[in-house]
């Protein structure tokens, strides 16, 4: 038995090992408890996005369990746009900044976790446009957050985003529609690793 999307299924789980060596250069890189949590925390959540995302579009499944597979895909979003946020949030800008910005974003993704494994998933524009909605959250503490950053820091910071957001439109435009293995879909796969490679050596180079 084959996998069910071999193209998807095989880049996340590339993006997956990856993720996992991540995970233990971001706790090498930690000093003291608070950056080691935030490094576990962001670490843990690029491993989930990645893990669950390769057995949901690998694994043939049938109904019951495939919604839920789509549902755990779903969780993991919430968990890597929370620890993408939790060492820029707890160690970049800290204070009642850091702290405020911490609990909202991590209260909204736990709120979209509760309603991702309990009430039917709706139309894809309603999640990608919440979880681009989230993802951007940060310009609230732009003028805090901006002069804190160095010239390639910020860079690496916007562009991650955009490259998330470019590949989110490809999704739910779907387009283009190119025949043969690559679609819109593969594209928002790319895309997304593209976009947490960005994160991450902005989080491993600037903030830890």
């Amino acid at each position: 038995m084959g996998l069910k999307e071999p193209f998807n299924s095989v880049s996340h789980m590339v993006g997956g090992g990856l993720a996992v060596i991540g995970l233990f250069v971001l706790i090498a890189l930690a000093d003291g408890a608070l950056e080691i949590v935030s490094a576990v925390l962001y670490g843990l959540g690029l491993v989930s996005v990645y893990t669950f995302s390769s057995i949901y579009h690998g694994v043939p499944a049938g109904p019951r369990t495939e919604v839920w597979l789509e549902r755990l895909d779903h969780v993991a979003i919430y968990l890597l746009i929370a620890g993408t946020y939790t060492p820029v949030t707890l160690i970049l800008l800290g204070g009642g900044w850091g702290w405020s910005l911490f609990g909202t974003v991590w209260g909204i993704s736990i709120i979209g976790i509760v309603l991702a494994l309990t009430v039917p998933l709706g139309p894809k524009w309603i999640h990608i446009t919440g979880y681009v909605a989230l993802g951007w959250t940060a310009v609230v503490a732009a003028p805090v957050l901006w002069p804190l950053l160095s010239g390639t820091a910020k860079t690496l910071l916007v562009m991650g985003g955009v490259v998330y957001t470019v590949g989110a439109l490809f999704y739910v435009w779907d387009r283009p529609r190119i025949v043969g293995r690559l679609g819109a879909h593969e594209l928002w796969h790319l895309f997304v690793i593209g976009g947490s490679l960005l994160h991450f050596v902005f989080v491993a180079a600037y903030v830890l």
